[in-house]
């Protein structure tokens, strides 16, 4: 199977804009707080159906809650292409299979009924790990089933059109009927004739007799009862009683093991290649060590899965390559850990997941804040020629000031204090190889600098099964604001005098040169430079990258592509 998968979208109910959802695995995680979107996506993504859904044949939605926009949108869909009251029935779809379901609370017990009865997989398993079930020929569901005279009505009139016309394809040819008639035979009146219509009764199933009377194609099973349920015209499961062969109901089990029960029997039904699944807050009546095991039998599903989360416990489940934020309806596709720890900070109090998170990510940048890991990611589009972007999307960056302005403290001490605490929390688990501390220089004399001109140090081992350190770097500038000190890029806003007057005559900036020397590289300028893309509530990302490029790489001193030289050669020798 193909992991990758990409599906595009011009709007949804909170974004009037187009965007794109793209897996990196079979399982893609929507989190963010409540109210952010995650559930308006999965409905844009079921309304589509298979439409936009390349390869896919087969989309199937649950969600453990009562959302109505997948109601009305799944019955909209059932009675446009299977419109059993309208006299063109020859013409409708129920003669196929439908390719999109969307199943509710009431389900439950129709699920695991089926799956218990069809498939020899994990619903089985699980009931009778728990000695819920030991022998599936036992197992009885209960439920309301009517035959109305709208329906025998397109009966008689498909009768009476085949008397002369006895190859005409009608409703009444179709498994749809052929189930309606086995039902209304074995449960209702086995003298049944099909222009009769009955009222709502109880009946009740038995596993051994499924495949007689469904048959064994579960796409043609659940678009039958689809269909027959969609405003109880024929079945009704609100009232439904599922009972196991020891008298238990469904209803004595927990809600964490309707949560299993359910999950594991669309996996059983539905698991196929051709599958997408969509699941809306599965996880929210599960403790701890069951929304563990949830996540790992989510991952043997052989299609693709979408689903949402708000749980920090089911975000430190997930591979950090699956997560994707949400903020006002959008995907946010490139995930790093920071802007994940911040969401996180909305979920949960606890600092030790901070550190948990961020042990999912191999290669880490712990920097002063996320603008300078912009500005550095940059000024390195200019100044390398073979700039290669995928270095800096293996790199999570996470904000962590160095805590260093005097030489009486040690240098990076803040990021130091932080490893040691990353250390602490990720002891036995951790995926992270290689760390790296991006530094503002500040006060750091010049002679601390070892001859690679940025590397500082890399004596900080963290030892975990591996043995790993940290690699400390800094700018050999005071801030990476100093290199935007370029004559070029200050002429064309108008500032260039204004900074020449801070500087002796001999130092002043000049056109094309990379002015690295000590008065450029240490004077106070952050400054003067915001201005250029700071707005009254900070700073505007956008116009800071085009500010960037107005700098040419003649004027980029070279320790900025020395420090990327750095990083990618440690990423490069790290397996």
């Amino acid at each position: 199977m193909s992991n990758n998968l990409s599906l595009n979208y011009n709007r949804n109910k909170l974004l009037n804009s187009e965007y794109s959802i793209n897996f990196n695995s079979n399982i893609l995680t929507l989190i963010g707080e409540n109210g952010c979107g995650k559930s308006a996506i999965l409905e844009k993504i079921f309304e589509d159906g298979i439409e936009n859904i390349e390869g896919k044949n087969t989309v199937v939605c649950y969600t453990s809650g009562k959302n109505e926009s997948f109601s009305t949108a799944f019955k909209q869909y059932i009675n446009n292409i299977n419109n059993i009251f309208t006299k063109n029935y020859e013409e409708n779809l129920l003669l196929n299979s439908v390719n999109r379901f969307y199943f509710t609370e009431s389900w439950i017990r129709v699920l695991v009924f089926f799956a218990t009865s069809l498939k020899n997989g994990k619903t089985r398993q699980y009931l009778e790990g728990s000695n819920t079930i030991t022998d599936r020929t036992n197992l009885k569901l209960n439920l309301s089933f009517e035959i109305p005279k709208s329906y025998t009505r397109i009966i008689e009139e498909a009768l009476k059109i085949e008397e002369t016309e006895p190859r005409h394809q009608s409703l009444r040819k179709s498994f749809y009927h052929r189930i309606i008639t086995r039902l209304a035979e074995t449960k209702i009146d086995q003298n049944y004739e099909e222009t009769i219509s009955y009222k709502k009764q109880k009946i009740q199933l038995n596993s051994f007799e499924v495949g007689e009377l469904f048959g064994l194609d579960v796409k043609e099973i659940f678009t039958f009862l689809s269909v027959a349920s969609i405003d109880n015209r024929f079945l009704t499961f609100n009232d439904s009683i599922l009972k196991f062969d020891n008298g238990l109901e469904l209803s004595d089990l927990s809600d964490g093991e309707y949560q299993f029960l359910v999950i594991f029997s669309i996996i059983d039904l539905f698991d196929a290649e051709e599958t997408l699944l969509l699941l809306d807050e599965i996880d929210s009546h599960l403790h701890f060590d069951n929304i563990k095991r949830l996540w790992k039998e989510l991952k043997s599903f052989n299609g693709h899965i979408a689903t949402t989360t708000h749980i920090a416990d089911s975000i430190l489940c997930n591979d950090i390559k699956n997560l994707k934020p949400v903020k006002y309806g959008k995907v946010e596709n490139e995930i790093v850990v920071d802007y994940l720890l911040k969401r996180l900070n909305t979920l949960t109090e606890s600092k030790e997941y901070e550190f948990k998170v961020a042990a999912q990510a191999e290669y880490l940048a712990l920097v002063e804040n996320k603008n300078d890991w912009i500005r550095f990611r940059e000024l390195v589009k200019i100044k390398v020629p073979d700039f290669n972007e995928e270095i800096f999307k293996k790199i999570h960056y996470i904000e962590c000031s160095s805590g260093y302005s005097t030489h009486n403290q040690e240098f990076a001490d803040s990021k130091k204090q932080w490893i040691a605490k990353f250390k602490e929390v990720n002891r036995n688990t951790c995926k992270t190889k290689v760390i790296f501390f991006i530094c503002d220089r500040d006060n750091l004399p010049l002679e601390s600098f070892n001859q690679d001109g940025v590397s500082i140090a890399s004596e900080n081992n963290i030892v975990f099964k591996n043995q790993k350190k940290c690699d400390v770097l800094a700018w050999k500038r005071k801030e990476i604001e100093n290199y935007y000190l370029s004559y070029t890029l200050l002429s064309s806003h108008n500032l260039i005098d204004e900074v020449n007057e801070m500087l002796p005559q001999r130092n002043h900036i000049r056109e094309n040169d990379l002015m690295d020397i000590e008065p450029i590289r240490t004077l106070e300028i952050k400054d003067i430079i915001k201005t250029l893309f700071c707005l009254d509530q900070g700073i505007d990302e956008e116009k800071m990258i085009q500010i960037t490029k107005d700098i040419p790489a003649s004027e980029i001193s070279e320790d900025i592509e020395k420090m990327y030289n750095y990083i990618k050669n440690k990423l490069q020798r790290t397996p």
